[in-house]
């Protein structure tokens, strides 16, 4: 066996960072026809959600 070899149950350790940066700019497609909330509301939704 090697001397860096692992047992097969073993599970990789991963590092997560914060380092993900949007370019988004908030407010800028508010009014997009596309999005969700400027779209009726569909017929499955409960009466108390919409």
């Amino acid at each position: 066996m090697l001397p860096y070899s692992s047992h097969p149950y073993e599970e990789p350790v991963v590092f997560v960072e914060p380092c993900v940066r949007t370019l988004h700019i908030r407010g800028m497609d508010e009014d997009n026809p596309n999005r969700f909330w400027n779209n009726e509301t569909e017929d499955w939704v409960p009466k108390e959600h919409r």
